[in-house]
């Protein structure tokens, strides 16, 4: 399934999102995102349109939770954590996304 063309094919900010929690296991947005750029040495920089409506995604699916009430608009940065579904989802796909990871950065 993850033949050669799949070696060029672009990382989901979905999927590169999952990976950095599976790795940390928790972070907000704005951490994600920066973690994203340094495992992939500057070679993939989310907008912060991607980030979050990928994370919202990622809670949908019940891959992730959000730690903080999202309709409260005193908290700045929302914390989300990997659910056990999610690491399950991230470990079947932890080769593929992390050698796109290797190939962005080499």
């Amino acid at each position: 399934m993850y033949g050669s063309a799949m070696a060029t094919a672009p990382i989901t900010a979905r999927a590169a999102l999952l990976q950095v929690l599976a790795i940390d296991r928790e972070g907000h947005g704005y951490g994600l995102k920066l973690r994203v750029a340094g495992l992939t040495l500057g070679e993939l920089e989310l907008g912060d349109g991607s980030v979050y409506r990928a994370l919202d995604g990622l809670v949908e699916e019940g891959l992730a939770t959000c730690l903080d009430d999202p309709e409260d608009p005193t908290i700045r940065r929302h914390r989300y954590r990997i659910t056990r579904k999610g690491l399950a989802v991230a470990a079947n796909h932890r080769s593929a996304v992390l050698s796109l990871f290797r190939a962005k950065s080499s």
